[in-house]
């Protein structure tokens, strides 16, 4: 019988540091709708996403609220920028106020990552500020608006997220942009997810990606996707129950 050999420690730490589910299974906490911290175990839509993005460079989302996806999406720029070097990363939001409140909770991701447990896993924190976090890999991400100047205008972008897309300003002028900027390389990836804003452009977007006539692949997250099964549990046994109890005997 052939003895197998059991991995070493840095073995098993570099196995989950280049996979992205483990890597934030084991090493990304999130607050939950309790409000309480707890590690960030990937839901079915985001699953299914993951595995769309291994092989599509452009994907859109149209989806539900409180889907998850933008929680999805900033750690994987978080993942990607702990583990591939010189990797220029963009989170693209409406308002001011979005764009803080999606940078703060990055930030707040970085923050919980165990560096001193494993300080040669992740990367040190070289300048951090309102909009940006440089690593000393040379990767950074950078927190922006969609404002009235071309998105990525003078820069080469490798992963790109726009935030809410169907509430920007000259959603055509702007994609063209972001498109433009974005890197040839196997990492880069754009991804575009957002509730729907009536009939514009974001709206022929999907409907053009739906119809196998884009480069974006599309992937649609309804109010009634099974992921709401489980986020939406305690206000669904309690709305069972109220039900039960006003019922009785019907």
């Amino acid at each position: 019988m052939v003895a197998v050999k059991e991995k070493k420690p840095e073995n098993k730490l570099q196995a989950v540091m280049n996979n992205f589910e483990a890597f934030a299974k084991n090493f990304v906490e999130i607050q939950n709708n309790d409000g309480e911290r707890q590690k960030f175990t990937i839901n079915e839509a985001q699953k299914d996403i993951e595995k769309m993005l291994r092989s599509n460079k452009f994907l859109v989302v149209p989806k539900s609220r409180q889907a998850g996806i933008t929680t999805y999406m900033l750690a994987k720029a978080l993942h990607l920028a702990c583990t591939v070097p010189n990797q220029n990363i963009l989170i693209v939001s409406y308002l001011g106020a979005s764009a803080k409140s999606l940078f703060d909770k990055l930030k707040d991701m970085n923050q919980t990552l165990p560096r001193e447990k494993y300080p040669n896993a992740f990367p040190r924190v070289k300048r951090e500020n309102r909009s940006e976090l440089f690593f000393e890999n040379g990767s950074r991400i950078t927190s922006t608006t969609a404002g009235d100047k071309d998105i990525g205008r003078g820069i080469t972008i490798d992963f790109c997220l726009l935030s809410e897309l169907a509430f920007y300003n000259d959603i055509d002028r702007q994609l063209l942009s972001v498109i433009q900027s974005l890197a040839k390389g196997k990492h880069s990836r754009l991804i575009i997810e957002s509730t729907a804003k009536g009939m514009n452009s974001f709206h022929e977007l999907c409907m053009n990606a739906d119809k196998g006539k884009s480069r974006f692949k599309m992937y649609f997250i309804p109010f009634y996707h099974k992921l709401y099964l489980k986020q939406w549990k305690t206000e669904m046994d309690e709305a069972e129950a109220w039900f039960k109890s006003t019922n009785k005997g019907n």
